[in-house]
């Protein structure tokens, strides 16, 4: 127990584990999804790829970084949204390494740079009420 009286168990770090894990779970389950749908394509000939491609990866990013921060703000009860907004930055730092790994359009580069963060915040915030708008 810390000083709080609240178990290590609901630390904003653990959060923070558990949101990483559950926003990379998340990304990973749409992308598996986005293949099946729009097939796959060279990650080497940016040609290949398609703008419906290159869109549900932003949306596996972007849902993968608001259910990332819900999770951690909620798991730790926090009272600031940093649990989730870090959450967000982790992902978003995961995102823009795949970006140097492989060619990405620039569209794409500068909307998760503006999406990811906000959708963290977005859901952080909600993470802080709870999954049906009061705090559980």
């Amino acid at each position: 127990m810390d000083g709080k009286g609240r178990s290590w168990v609901r630390s904003p770090v653990v959060g923070g584990i558990l949101g990483v894990f559950a926003g990379g779970l998340v990304i990973l389950l749409l992308e598996w999804a986005a293949h099946r749908l729009f097939g796959t394509a060279d990650p080497s000939d940016v040609s290949s790829v398609t703008g419906a491609m290159f869109g549900s990866v932003l949306l596996a990013w972007v849902v993968g970084s608001w259910v990332g921060a819900a999770v951690a703000s909620y798991w730790s009860k926090a009272k600031s949204v940093w649990p989730g907004v870090a959450v967000g930055l982790v992902l978003l730092a995961a995102a823009m390494s795949n970006m140097l790994v492989i060619p990405h359009p620039m569209w794409l580069m500068v909307s998760a740079v503006i999406l990811v963060p906000g959708a963290s915040l977005l859901g952080a915030l909600r993470g802080r009420t709870g999954p049906a708008g009061g705090r559980a």
